[in-house]
């Protein structure tokens, strides 16, 4: 290694063997020299101890080095066997110096051992000197490189070396040498026979010009070194090139492509010299091929030399005001010395001329090396240049004349011997050039002069107007946002206006104040959130007719939410800055707007005197100084639906008043159902029916039915419900039993006797005494339904799945499957007329002339007639292939649906539903009884546990629908209480669907009546229930507490902890009120936990048990 080169050593480790490392010298030549691979440059390897994988590095330059150590990792990629990873560290120059002197020391001993020892073996076996190397000798047999050569050796110098330590002449032919002065080596060649042994150890440790020479035998190489290759030929090319006959026909080990060379190595040595021999073409272009050691990591020329080609000068781009600039401050030729260092000379253009720079290379004072250096020079050059250029800058503003003319004497005083001033006028810029730090700090001072000036100047020239379309919401909003702020801070002199008639925002100013202000409020509108809200039509149509600013301070502002509505395509839609505003702002909506709905079964009543005074009155009353309830009258059916919507507070106080006067004036009928006809008649014999305090006025017509065994109610509905109230708290109070008299004789005194007897036990007992041949239980009527299953839903209705005649059930309102014009013709809306009698057609022929034929879905309502029920919701079912299943499905729904809520709407409390459109509309049945299902558990589940409605029969006549309807609700309620199906026993089903058992005798005054019933005991009418609790007295644990607790309200729990007033111990009763529950008192009992019979649970228990019926009986 050249003593003068060694000045930026770096030391490289790889984690490899220490023997597969001594191999890669070449490969590690390479990939420093490669910019592209490692970032570094011209460089020499050598390496240091034999046992350690390790070399030494030097650059030719700090900045190369420095590239190097920067770069985050190195890898020399070895292709067809594996990556050796390599560790680069900073080594200094006396450490490289003392390894390099180490290494050469090393190599002379080396040397002098290996010549020494070779020798003996020689002269051992009789060799002479000028003995040809066998051919398995990896060394060349004449070929010998002298390593460590100072840079003042020349070759004359070296000749004389090598002809007198060979006695032989270079004149004459007898060798040749070569200098190779990138790595201070020469390689000697001989052409005549020479014992190369004793050459190499009479040449080594020989010194020249005070350095010691060290000589080694140069291996065989089996490498090639292309030059002048096209950048299209490919390593792929070569191979198949070389490996051609006619081209040498030898087999390619390796590859190695670097620009425009490559190396190549070869399996066999010998195939080099055909190749060698020959002129080489490759992609139609002369190729040059020298012989390639990797000892030495370059090739041998020989006489040729190696063909250096000279970089292309190459033209750099100048800003004319950064050029321009150095020419002023003569910094040029600072540039120039700078540029001298890497070989470099600058050509300036001179004034006029185009703004470009020439660089040209210049490698006069290249001593060795120049191959390496004409490779890296451009980039070089360019990264210096570009380096040196980037250190000035330019800012540049636009200016007028007149602004330049203001604002000239301030700009002027920026000037220094960094930094100067240019102005452009023709291109209406003024430019501040230099130095890029100084340019920096000034150039924000310069514009703010400037920006300052044209402001001035901008103000007197007329300013421009822009409006933006905002809805009053928006505007709102924004203005409760701190628009105006907003928009001051930003554009001081921007003058805002609203016209809230047009709905457009009217900015004022100069171009970019209108701009700027536009696009900020524009910005501000596209960042806002929007949800769109579901909400009745009518409370769309109420918001449409309140001022929005208003209504959104009173539903939004006020409660500290940052929100506005719109209406949109009949739609509501939320604004907000943020997800959970839009949250607070939508529960906002749902608690202060309400709808509520008064059916008025008689139009005339909406047209009496009173009412229109009454709404007269509420308008001015609550009206008069903005709208917060809007009142709308609407068919509905032979009757009127009234519907009041609007804020709350105002919603509720019409609802009373008008629901008041409804009360007071409209005409209804009630039915009571009753179990028995002794019942029925022992309230009219005792006059319970007909001598109720509240029949004083004679407003409420009472009609008993003894067939039928129920009481019809009719008249003004406020009457009607007090006296059913009272009349079902009197059928509670009473009880029955049954007497079977199958003794012959006693059947035919009793028959003989039967007045005498009933009137006895009247006056005795004050009981009546009815006989009749069949059974006159309710639940044994023959039009009576079948049980098969049912479900308690929770804070909803209970669903019953039953078998029987829908004509005959006992309900509140029956669901009639009718057609669209109402005509009931056959099937079950056939059988619901001849029931009910002609009325029920001529109502709803009524229906249809003033309203219109019905669509599949719709659903009206009407009187019952004679059936045994007080309505009748009729509901057009779609017809199964007219439309599409989609379509079908949601009519059925639909229809389903709209039955449910006109039940709700008349605060009735059973329904019965058959399986709509699955008879002559030809719905498949399976589908049709699960939509039916699924529509009743949406309903329940929108309603959250509001509904009026208590129990919903699923009721058909024929088995098979009976079956899919009771398969379609275990699905849909599987998870919720339920009853056993059909599979039962008939006694089992008759105990669950009663709840009433037959007895076999009469039963005494002194005897109970004790009854098994399936249902929700929060459900039960009763006196007395009775509900187990724990210690910590908490209602909400335990599924009968919690359900008792959710339909009592939170009053009940309040009650039990202050009754119990501290702990209370296992077995103690607490009395508290039922509050909502159906029933007078609680018994609230402390239940032990179960011992399995190991302790006194079981005698607790029955403690209890005795202590409930005592305190029941007191």
């Amino acid at each position: 290694m050249a003593e003068g080169r060694c000045e930026f050593p770096v030391l490289v480790k790889g984690d490899c063997k220490a023997e597969t490392f001594k191999t890669l010298k070449n490969k590690l030549q390479l990939y420093f020299q490669s910019l592209k691979l490692s970032g570094g440059g011209e460089c020499i390897v050598e390496y240091g101890e034999p046992s350690k994988a390790q070399a030494v590095v030097c650059f030719a330059s700090e900045e190369v080095r420095n590239r190097v150590l920067n770069k985050p990792s190195h890898e020399l990629d070895l292709k067809k066997t594996d990556k050796v990873q390599l560790v680069v560290t900073p080594l200094d120059k006396n450490a490289a110096e003392d390894k390099n002197r180490a290494v050469a020391q090393q190599a002379e001993q080396e040397s002098a051992v290996e010549t020494a020892s070779k020798t003996q073996q020689r002269k051992e076996k009789g060799a002479t000197a000028f003995e040809d190397i066998k051919s398995d000798d990896p060394y060349h047999p004449s070929a010998v490189v002298l390593n460590n050569l100072s840079e003042n050796v020349t070759t004359d110098l070296l000749i004389l070396f090598v002809e007198n330590n060979s006695r032989l002449s270079e004149g004459e032919g007898d060798f040749t040498l070569e200098m190779l002065s990138d790595i201070d080596a020469a390689v000697v060649i001989f052409k005549k026979t020479i014992d190369i042994f004793e050459f190499i150890a009479k040449c080594s440790g020989k010194v020249i010009e005070r350095k010691k020479i060290v000589a080694k035998h140069l291996e065989i190489t089996r490498s090639i070194l292309v030059e002048n290759l096209s950048p299209a030929v490919s390593d792929e090319l070569l191979k198949l090139y070389f490996e051609k006959p006619i081209y040498g026909g030898a087999v390619v080990n390796d590859i190695v492509l670097e620009d425009s060379s490559a190396i190549i190595s070869f399996q066999n040595a010998k195939d080099l010299d055909s190749i060698l021999d020959k002129d080489h073409v490759v992609d139609k272009k002369p190729i040059l091929v020298y012989p390639y050691y990797k000892s030495l990591a370059s090739a041998l020329y020989g006489n040729k030399g190696p063909v250096v080609k000279m970089p292309d000068a190459f033209p750099v781009t100048v800003n004319p005001y950064i050029l321009n600039f150095l020419r002023d401050k003569r910094y040029i030729g600072e540039i120039n010395d700078k540029m001298s260092k890497c070989y470099c000379d600058v050509v300036w253009p001179d004034l006029g001329k185009p703004n470009i720079i020439k660089l040209l290379p210049s490698f006069s004072k290249v001593v060795k090396g120049l191959t390496k250096l004409t490779k890296v020079w451009k980039k070089e050059a360019l990264d210096t240049i570009t380096s040196i250029l980037l250190k000035y800058t330019f800012a540049e503003n636009n200016i007028s004349l007149p602004v330049w003319k203001a604002v000239q004497p301030e700009i002027d005083q920026l000037s220094n011997q960094n930094v100067s001033v240019v102005l452009d006028m023709p291109l209406g810029k003024v430019i501040l050039v230099g130095e890029y730090n100084p340019v920096n700090e000034l150039k924000q001072q310069m514009r703010n002069i400037i920006e300052i000036a044209f402001r001035k100047q901008e103000r007197e020239n007329q300013s421009i107007s822009q409006t933006i379309d905002l809805s009053p919401a928006m505007y709102t909003f924004l203005q409760h946002n701190d628009l105006q702020e907003n928009l001051s801070i930003r554009f001081a002199d921007l003058w805002m206006n609203y016209d809230a008639t047009t709905g457009s925002l009217i900015l004022c100013g100069l171009q970019h104040e209108v701009h700027g202000g536009k696009s900020y409020v524009l910005q501000e509108l596209i960042n806002l959130k929007q949800k769109q809200i579901e909400m009745d039509n009518l409370l769309i149509c109420f918001l449409q007719m309140v001022k929005n600013n208003e209504s959104c301070h009173r539903i939004f502002t006020s409660l500290g939410i940052n929100a506005v509505y719109e209406i949109k395509d009949n739609g509501l839609v939320l604004y907000g800055k943020e997800n959970n505003i839009l949250f607070e702002a939508e529960r906002s909506l749902e608690t202060i707007f309400n709808i509520k709905q008064i059916v008025v079964e008689n139009r005339d009543l909406i047209a009496k005197r009173e009412w229109k005074q009454l709404l007269k009155e509420l308008d001015k009353k609550l009206n008069y100084s903005q709208k917060i309830f809007e009142i709308e009258e609407m068919p509905f059916g032979t009757g009127v639906r009234i519907a009041i919507f609007g804020f709350s507070d105002a919603v509720n106080q019409v609802f009373e008043h008008l629901d008041d006067f409804v009360n007071k004036n409209a005409f209804i009928k009630k039915f009571i159902e009753v179990e028995s006809s002794a019942m029925l008649g022992f309230l009219v014999h005792f006059q319970k029916i007909t001598s109720l305090p509240h029949t004083e006025k004679k407003d409420v017509k009472i009609e008993v039915n003894e067939n039928q065994m129920n009481i019809k109610l009719s008249g003004p509905r406020e009457h009607v419900c007090d006296v059913e109230d009272f009349i079902r708290k009197e059928i509670s109070l009473l009880s029955f039993s049954v007497l079977n008299l199958t003794e012959p004789g006693i059947k035919i005194y009793f028959k003989e006797e039967k007045d005498i007897l009933a009137a006895s036990v009247m006056q005795k007992f004050h009981c009546v005494i009815k006989s009749q041949e069949k059974h006159f239980l309710k639940s044994d009527n023959k039009e009576s339904s079948q049980l098969c299953y049912q479900v308690q839903l929770p804070d909803g209705p209970l669903v019953a799945v039953l078998r029987g005649d829908l004509c005959g059930h006992h309900v509140d309102v029956i669901v009639n499957a009718a057609n669209e014009n109402l005509q009931h013709i056959g099937g079950l809306a056939g059988a619901v007329l001849k029931a009910a009698g002609p009325m029920l057609q001529t109502t709803c022929d009524y229906i249809i002339k003033t309203q219109g034929i019905l669509k599949p879905g719709d659903a009206v309502i009407t009187d019952a007639g004679n059936l045994p029920c007080s309505s009748v919701i009729h509901t057009v079912g779609p017809r199964w292939g007219s439309n599409n299943k989609e379509t079908s499905v949601k009519s059925l729904k639909r229809a389903v649906k709209e039955s449910l809520r006109l039940a709700e709407m008349y605060n009735l409390r059973s329904i019965a539903i058959p399986a709509i459109s699955s008879g002559i509309f030809g719905f498949p049945l399976k589908l049709c009884a699960e939509i039916i299902v699924q529509s009743i558990k949406e309903f329940w589940k929108d309603s959250k546990g509001r509904l009026s409605l208590q129990k919903i029969d699923l009721l058909n006549n024929d088995r098979k629908t009976v079956e899919a309807v009771l398969d379609a609700v275990q699905r849909e309620f599987d998870v919720y209480i339920k009853t056993p199906s059909m599979g039962q026993s008939k006694t089992e089903l008759r105990v669950q669907e009663t709840g009433n058992v037959n007895q076999e005798k009469a039963l005494t005054k002194k005897d109970p009546n004790v009854q098994i019933v399936t249902s929700c005991i929060q459900n039960m009418k009763t006196d007395v229930i009775v509900t187990s609790v724990g210690p910590d007295l908490c209602l909400k644990k335990g599924a009968i507490s919690f359900a008792i607790y959710n339909k009592a309200g939170p009053m009940l729990q309040q009650l039990l902890m202050k009754e119990a007033n501290g702990n209370v111990p296992e077995g103690d009763i607490i009395i508290t009120k039922g509050c909502n529950l159906n029933c007078d008192v609680v018994f609230h009992v402390i239940v032990p936990k179960w011992d399995k019979g190991t302790g006194n649970a079981s005698e607790i228990l029955k403690h209890i048990i005795s202590s409930c019926l005592q305190n029941a009986e007191a």
